[in-house]
Parts: structure tokens; C-alpha cells; sequence
């Protein structure tokens, strides 16, 4: 058995994990639908152009941001890092310099 903080973790990772398959899918099968459009009938689709590189590249922009989401250790690394906290000022003790 795991515990409960461990469960919870454990599903959320998965539910990470099947958005980063699902991402690939939902960007390259429209492009291959357009593209075939495009091939075989003929005809335009004046947006297709533009849509076909900008869908190619959005799996390496989301991919990165699923993991910081869905990962909570990166989660917590990175809210610590863009936080932003008063810095506490050092005390100087006298004594060796």
C-alpha cells in the first residue's frame, strides 16, 4: 500500500503524462489532414500555410510547461524561483575579514 500523499502524486503524474501523449496527437493530425486537403483536392485553404509550421512547433513549446505543471517538485523549484520575496538583509558581525 502507498500513502495518500503518494497516491495523489502518482495520479497526478499520470494524468501528466497522458496530456503529453494526447498533445503530439491533437497538434500533428490536423496538419496531416490539411496537408492531404491541400494534396489532393486541389483547392487552397489560404490558412493551412501558416498553420501548418505554427501546429509542427507547438508540442516543443507545451511539452516543457506540462512537465513544470504536472511535475511537483519542478512546480515548487519554480515558484521559488519566480517568487518574489523581500531579500533579508545579512547582519555583518565583527570579527574576521
Amino acid at each position: 500500500m502507498t500513502s495518500n500523499p503518494s497516491r495523489v502524486m502518482f495520479e497526478i503524474l499520470i494524468k501528466g503524462l497522458s496530456l503529453q501523449v494526447l498533445l503530439p496527437l491533437c497538434c500533428y493530425v490536423p496538419v496531416t489532414i490539411l496537408y492531404c486537403w491541400n494534396k489532393y483536392s486541389g483547392s487552397q485553404i489560404l490558412i493551412s500555410q501558416y498553420t501548418l509550421s505554427f501546429m509542427g512547433t507547438l508540442p516543443c513549446v507545451f511539452d516543457p510547461l506540462l512537465q513544470i505543471y504536472f511535475i511537483m517538485p519542478y512546480r515548487t523549484t519554480i515558484l521559488k524561483f519566480l517568487a518574489c520575496s523581500p531579500l533579508t538583509p545579512l547582519s555583518r558581525s565583527r570579527g574576521n575579514f
